[in-house]
């Protein structure tokens, strides 16, 4: 991820591939660290952006967020892991919640995924814009960027959802 992506935000690095972002308010502070997928003859370093809510140490249901709609997007679909009261009614609230479906709607996640506990839960995203495509053939290195579009989408996504999970 470079810092150009996050222009205006305090980025405190914590180690060599993560960082905390705060937003210029400074209320909502997330980490972004990488993910390397190895692949013939190429990797990729994915941007992975974390969210947390309370502490979630051992997570006890899993819920996975999918754009719904094979040529355009038609909604929001979840899946639930661990079938639970909690994790499903967790579920219905992110589905049931307005504005947390329109901001994850035009978000471009290839992972999206929320870990819930007793302690609180942890929204985890992959996005492919903030990574690094590296071939060995032809050698070259190529930045993917999120670009300001998609990082007002994601700065909206995890607000919606740090005042959804907070109400509840």
């Amino acid at each position: 991820m470079s810092q150009r992506d996050f222009n205006g935000f305090a980025i405190e690095r914590t180690a060599p591939s993560t960082g905390v972002i705060s937003e210029p308010a400074g209320t909502l502070h997330f980490t972004v660290r990488e993910r390397v997928k190895k692949d013939f003859l190429c990797h990729t370093a994915i941007a992975v952006f974390e969210l947390r809510v309370g502490e979630v140490d051992k997570p006890w249901g899993r819920i996975k967020i999918r754009h719904k709609g094979a040529m355009r997007r038609t909604g929001i679909g979840v899946t639930i892991e661990q079938d639970d009261f909690a994790v499903a009614d967790t579920a219905e609230r992110i589905l049931s919640d307005a504005a947390v479906t329109k901001a994850l709607l035009p978000l471009d996640f290839v992972k999206f995924q929320i870990d819930v506990s007793s302690g609180g839960w942890r929204a985890e995203m992959e996005h492919f814009g903030g990574s690094e495509v590296c071939m060995m053939l032809p050698p070259s290195r190529r930045y993917v960027p999120l670009g300001r579009e998609q990082r007002g989408h994601l700065i909206a996504a995890f607000w919606a959802l740090f005042c959804a999970m907070a109400r509840h």
